[in-house]
């Protein structure tokens, strides 16, 4: 959590933020970080290669003929006053520049009030600490279903977020785990045929959770499971289908963090 200025804590002035975009208190140190990680590379003026590499990601368009010291001057004057373009800047920045030095950024990014934060792949949106927590603990194991979670959660709070895709590596995820679990030996499985195994011969599974009747009823978790299926985007009627909205993705994401940490602890098991 940032340090509150004496102002604030003093009741003096209502505390500011979070920011979506870069006040004017961030507009500088955030140039200053972008021209200090462009000049960790070779010579002294930074490194053309990786500067270009970012003018080009973020569309750009520098002057014809510019020379190896002119490239971050253009690049700061197309971000100049325009905080959506500087934040681009930053985000693609941190995904080219080698070693970019992401915790600095992070901090001040924290103590400006942002409701971004830096992570070693670009620009995300802060989340509840819980729920960041919960996020990485899911995705410690170094397999598939990690890497499905962490395209899911980037395309829910990163820079340049698509709900439909967030939910879709979302419910790839979950299969991922469940899959081996509840179908093993089915092929080309999915998620509907786990919801349609655990329906069928539900009496065979059981829950961690108690539910009312104290039976580790499996149905609490096929009702969490159908909550995932279908994408709307996906749906088989197209009178059903649509775009699903940020905040359904969003949630549909924490939801399958929670289920595939279920599922790498055995609470989900036959009897």
């Amino acid at each position: 959590m940032a340090p509150e200025p004496p102002t604030v804590r003093e009741g003096r002035r209502p505390p500011d933020g979070p920011h979506e975009g870069v006040p004017a208190h961030l507009n500088e140190p955030l140039v200053n970080w972008l021209e200090t990680a462009f000049k960790s590379g070779p010579g002294r003026n930074g490194d053309a290669v990786t500067m270009l590499a970012v003018a080009t990601a973020c569309r750009i368009p520098l002057f014809s003929g510019a020379r190896h010291g002119q490239i971050f001057g253009e690049i700061a004057g197309w971000s100049h006053g325009e905080p959506d373009r500087l934040l681009d800047v930053i985000h693609a920045a941190i995904q080219v520049v080698p070693d970019a030095p992401v915790g600095p950024l992070d901090r001040m990014l924290v103590y400006g009030g942002s409701v971004w934060t830096a992570t070693p792949t670009g620009l995300q949106r802060r989340v509840d600490p819980t729920a960041q927590a919960a996020f990485h603990a899911a995705c410690r194991p170094a397999d598939a279903a990690s890497e499905e979670l962490v395209e899911a959660w980037s395309n829910a709070y990163g820079r340049h977020p698509n709900a439909s895709d967030a939910w879709d590596h979302a419910i790839k995820a979950v299969e991922l785990v469940l899959i081996p679990i509840v179908v093993p030996n089915q092929r080309q499985s999915q998620i509907g045929h786990v919801i349609g195994q655990l329906d069928k011969q539900g009496q065979l599974w059981e829950f961690v959770l108690p539910g009312p009747n104290d039976d580790h009823n499996i149905g609490q978790f096929v009702g969490m499971l159908r909550l995932l299926w279908p994408n709307p985007d996906r749906h088989g009627d197209p009178q059903q289908r649509r775009m699903p909205t940020l905040e359904e993705a969003r949630a549909v994401v924490q939801l399958a963090v929670t289920i595939v940490q279920w599922a790498r602890d055995g609470l989900i098991t036959r009897r």
